[in-house]
């Protein structure tokens, strides 16, 4: 899915909420969104927080108010997915209640239609005139890499060799938690693979624990300390 740049606002990047609904919610208002910017979600909404609902419901509430939010597919949404499709209503209540979101099922235990079909309207990636926006990353090792579906959401080593396929491009992903220093080093330096996942959830690990943001056009990185309860 191709997102043209409106050259009128601002362009971040977001990955990996998981549930943390306060610290997501503290984030966007730290960047004071405006109708004109672009937010882009890297997936992952579901599971380890507690704020699963109110995370959708937020991110539903800001397009319903025509701001530019454009958020797409983890692997916890995919999984999440799969099951329902199962019409096995016993193991997604389960799964509902391990991810910490039995309030997206109805009074039977199905999925309410205004998740499922937020769920299922999810892309895989987005493609932008300078980059590539996936949850987990792309499967260099094909010729194809957008053809992967299941790389994008699960992958967790990507291959040197991406940067000869992405030409121009930079492509920018979550999934893989990982230590501020090596983000920020990263991001100074301008490679063509960039990770912006820092563990939200881990807020006990060193150099974890924080949600970011990060402006594609100008490279610079805001970053929201998790404030929400955490138990996993």
């Amino acid at each position: 899915m191709f997102i043209k740049n409106t050259l009128q606002g601002r362009r971040f990047v977001i990955p990996d909420i998981h549930g943390c609904y306060r610290t997501f919610l503290t984030l966007v208002e730290k960047l004071e969104i405006t109708k004109a910017d672009q937010l882009f979600l890297l997936g992952d909404y579901i599971s380890r927080g507690s704020g699963v609902k109110a995370t959708i419901d937020h991110i539903l509430n800001l397009q319903a108010l025509d701001y530019q939010v454009y958020p797409i597919r983890g692997n916890h949404e995919q999984s999440f997915l799969e099951t329902a499709s199962s019409a096995n209503l016993k193991i997604l209540k389960a799964q509902a209640k391990r991810s910490k979101c039995l309030d997206l099922l109805d009074y039977e235990g199905q999925l309410k239609p205004r998740y499922a079909q937020f769920l299922q309207k999810l892309p895989f990636y987005l493609e932008l005139d300078n980059f590539y926006l996936v949850h987990a990353g792309l499967n260099f090792m094909i010729e194809e890499p957008l053809q992967d579906m299941q790389a994008m959401v699960w992958i967790r080593t990507i291959s040197e060799t991406g940067a000869k396929w992405l030409k121009d491009k930079t492509l920018i992903h979550g999934h893989t938690p990982q230590q501020l220093f090596f983000i920020e080093k990263a991001i100074a330096e301008k490679r063509q693979i960039l990770n912006l996942d820092n563990g939200c959830v881990y807020v006990n690990r060193n150099n974890m624990g924080n949600l970011l943001a990060l402006n594609i056009d100008t490279f610079e990185l805001i970053i929201q300390q998790n404030i929400d309860p955490i138990s996993i």
